[in-house]
């Protein structure tokens, strides 16, 4: 969906650096009402400014602006012109250059969906840098999904959390 730009992380003197877009024709939207959903989460790895309380929770790049892109409808169909066309108008319009996707689809992931081709294809016309989620533990066994296995783009992984405290395994 879009991220909850209200969110006291993203509270800024200057104005809301939150931009939400909806490429899906459902609308912008943000899931979870009073608690922030997956791309609010995401949102605030990259770009928190802190909030009181918790004035050292800064994301990864706090001076940047986030545009949370749309693509999947409220029926979870997304089309290959939805992402298209996204790529697009935030390239283009907005002068993006550093995306980054945590949506992932479950389908044969070797770099051939029509999903991972788009990426690939604007991340090497239009010079811009993917940041893509890997994929999950599914069944206990990790698998790499779609938008994790394009070749223009940087997969990124997780760490698994053991009860001791520590990272001991690499997601």
């Amino acid at each position: 969906r879009n991220v909850r730009s209200t969110h006291l992380a993203f509270n800024d003197v200057n104005g809301c650096h939150i931009f939400n877009l909806d490429y899906s024709g459902d609308g912008v939207n943000y899931t979870g009402g009073a608690v922030p959903g997956h791309d609010t989460w995401v949102a605030g790895i990259i770009a928190s400014r802190g909030w009181p309380g918790h004035e050292t929770d800064i994301g990864a790049a706090p001076g940047c602006n986030v545009y949370s892109a749309r693509i999947v409808s409220d029926l979870g169909n997304v089309g290959e012109q939805n992402l298209e066309n996204a790529f697009s108008d935030l390239i283009n319009n907005y002068n993006c250059r550093v995306f980054v996707i945590p949506l992932q689809f479950g389908d044969t992931a070797d770099g051939s969906s029509d999903f991972t081709k788009i990426a690939d294809y604007f991340a090497w016309n239009d010079n811009v840098i993917l940041a893509l989620a890997a994929g999950n533990i599914n069944g206990g066994n990790m698998k790499i999904t779609v938008f994790g296995d394009a070749y223009n783009g940087i997969t990124t992984g997780t760490l698994v959390d053991e009860p001791n405290g520590f990272y001991s395994k690499v997601g």
